[in-house]
């Protein structure tokens, strides 16, 4: 007579397994609830203050046509990515203080999983989660 195998899709999970799972359910809460903590830092009030001088500069490097934005930016040696996706912007809606911070919270934004990612490869757990809560 023949032996059956067990079923192993009936089979609990060894107890390694589910605290693997819950582990990395674990983590992937906190990365996403630091991560919403730190979008609503960066969106909160965007439009205060009124506008700065960086932000003035890159307004009168944005205001003409696009040939005129990259004469500018190759006399005064800039790189033109961020320039341009605010020309961009520009041309499909109205500058405002909040509108020209957009970009910039939203890279600040995208930057916590990114170092926490980082710190974690480098570094292990608990560097990751410090690091990614001071970004």
């Amino acid at each position: 007579m023949e032996k059956l195998a067990p079923n192993p899709i009936l089979l609990p999970a060894p107890p390694s397994h589910r605290r693997s799972t819950l582990h990395l359910q674990s983590e992937t809460t906190f990365l996403i609830l630091v991560t919403l903590i730190g979008a609503a830092l960066r969106l909160i009030c965007l439009s205060r203050p009124t506008l700065w001088n960086d932000e003035v500069m890159t307004y009168s490097r944005i205001c003409g046509t696009h040939r005129q934005m990259l004469d500018i930016l190759r006399d005064d040696a800039f790189g033109p990515l961020h320039y341009e996706l605010n020309w961009l912007l520009a041309q499909v809606f109205t500058m405002t203080p909040a509108l020209m911070r957009l970009l910039p919270a939203i890279a600040g934004t995208l930057m916590i999983p990114a170092i926490y990612l980082m710190g974690l490869e480098m570094f292990g757990r608990r560097v990751a989660r410090l690091s990614c809560g001071l970004a």
